[in-house]
């Protein structure tokens, strides 16, 4: 390697002990709750009492030693290259707390399950599942040192943030801003949010600034942006196809006295 290449990152992995099979290509490490085993990558990091890789199906997964203990996972994305004359859009950094927790490395695909809290970046959400899709994994230039884990493993830690969904009872809450519905779906790239219900039981946000908001989809950013509001096409024309946004306009200071 030259003087001047640049090392890519490398993955780190401390256990209280490991077993490693060559011919099936399987690594295991082991912990406890208390002192869990841990995968670090630069800011993103997994915790927990086991972390299983599979290197010939590329899956990893991650378990704690008792029910109802969870395990722990940091993804931390690089800000992201905006279009000429755009601004620089900060990295996206989330933190999930799960029971299980399962990684496809062809899909780039992260799953939680059991129930999951997620903090960060997008606020603080609580499901039964989530998805966090990975972009495509960091490519080696030429004299760059390659990732470690031995054997060759896959790894959830190599690459940023594309897309996270969250579903099942999903309750968020950003400042000034609370929400509910069946389904999340934050972009990193762009910042933004999609949040869907039921015909039953639609989405609803409780927003300081805009009051009480429900509808078939509800598009948002940021706390305190503007919030689209959008009916189900696919729903016949009527009640339920209708969009039904209901906002309260808190009075200001004169209107008060």
């Amino acid at each position: 390697m030259s003087a001047n290449a640049k090392q890519a990152p490398v993955t780190h992995v401390l256990s209280a002990s490991a077993h490693f099979d060559h011919t099936t290509q399987l690594a295991n490490f082991y912990g406890t709750d208390a002192q869990p085993a841990r995968m670090w990558q630069d800011a993103s990091q997994i915790q927990a009492a086991t972390l299983l890789f599979d290197g010939m199906r590329r899956t990893f997964s991650a378990r704690p030693a008792r029910p109802g203990s969870l395990i722990h996972a940091i993804f931390a994305s690089n800000p992201t290259t905006p279009k000429p004359g755009a601004p620089l859009r900060a990295a996206s950094i989330i933190r999930v707390a799960s029971p299980n927790m399962d990684y496809n490395d062809l899909q780039r695909e992260a799953t939680f399950s059991g129930g999951v809290t997620i903090d960060g970046t997008i606020g603080e959400v609580r499901g039964q599942h989530a998805v966090v899709f990975l972009g495509a994994a960091e490519k080696i230039k030429t004299g760059q040192q390659l990732p470690v884990i031995f054997p060759a493993q896959p790894s959830p830690l190599n690459s940023s943030i594309d897309r996270v969904i969250i579903y099942g009872s999903v309750q968020m809450d950003q400042p000034g801003r609370h929400g509910t519905g069946a389904q999340l779906l934050y972009t990193a790239a762009t910042g933004s949010y999609v949040l869907t219900g039921t015909p039953t039981a639609p989405p609803h946000l409780l927003d300081a600034r805009q009051g009480d908001i429900t509808g078939a989809t509800l598009l948002f950013s940021n706390a305190g942006s503007t919030i689209v509001v959008s009916g189900d096409p696919s729903l016949p024309k009527g009640k339920d196809g209708r969009v039904r946004s209901e906002t309260h306009v808190r009075p200001g200071k004169q209107e008060r006295q």
